[in-house]
Formats: structure tokens, sequence, C-alpha cells
């Protein structure tokens, strides 16, 4: 984990597809000591923050019901300094714009780069 303090309450992991959701929370219990909370849509990620504590959303853009971006525009509308990270396949700088249009503070790639999301990790939650 090295000499970085993570101080994180709650972490939220969107992502439809449940390989994805055991890789990411591998990586967050190994890399940061973090235990993370998933939705499975972007419906229920807009519900569960309305109802929780989180500091970071990590959202993938493509899930039934509602995809990345609509959540993560109507998560930023009504808690509008959620950082929320973009995590996709799609690698269109077109995509890339409209997940920062939508609220989106980063975007990182799957297959995740510890190293990028030990950077994208620094710049949100260590004090």
């Amino acid at each position: 984990m090295g000499d970085e303090v993570y101080y994180v309450k709650n972490v939220l992991v969107v992502d439809d597809q449940e390989v994805n959701q055991i890789v990411m929370d591998g990586i967050l219990k190994y890399h940061f000591g973090i235990e993370a909370s998933f939705a499975n849509d972007g419906k229920e990620a807009v519900d569960m923050v309305s109802r929780g504590d989180y500091d970071l959303v990590f959202m993938d853009l493509n899930m039934p019901v509602m995809n990345g971006i609509e959540a993560a525009r109507e998560i930023i509308r009504t808690n509008p300094s959620m950082p929320i990270i973009a995590v996709t396949t799609n690698t269109l700088d077109q995509s890339r714009q409209e997940c920062f249009a939508g609220g989106m503070l980063d975007y990182i790639m799957k297959p995740l780069d510890i190293k990028v999301l030990k950077n994208v990790m620094k710049r949100y939650l260590i004090t």
C-alpha cells in the first residue's frame, strides 16, 4: 500500500459485469485496503448515492437500465462535489469528452493499470 493514507468512508463501484466487480474489489482491497460497495447499473448507483455516504464512485459506461453518463449526471445534480471516475474499455475520444461533459472527473481504461489507478486514488482520496 505504500506510505499514503487513504481517508475513505466508502467507495462505490458501478459495473454490470460481476467479473469486473470481483477484479475491482480485489484491487481495492489489496492495493488500498478499501472495502467497496457495488451497484449493477446506473439507476442502482443513483439510488445508493442518494442513501449513502460515498467518497468516490468508479462508474462503468455501458450498462443496462441507466448508462454511466446518465447516472453521473443524475448524481452530480444532487451531489455536485461527488468525484466520479469513468472506468471503461471504450477508447474513443468522443466517449472521454462525454464523460467529462456528464460531470465525471477522470477516465481510466479496462483492463485496469494499477499505476494509473494509484494516481487516480492519490488525486481524489489521499489527504
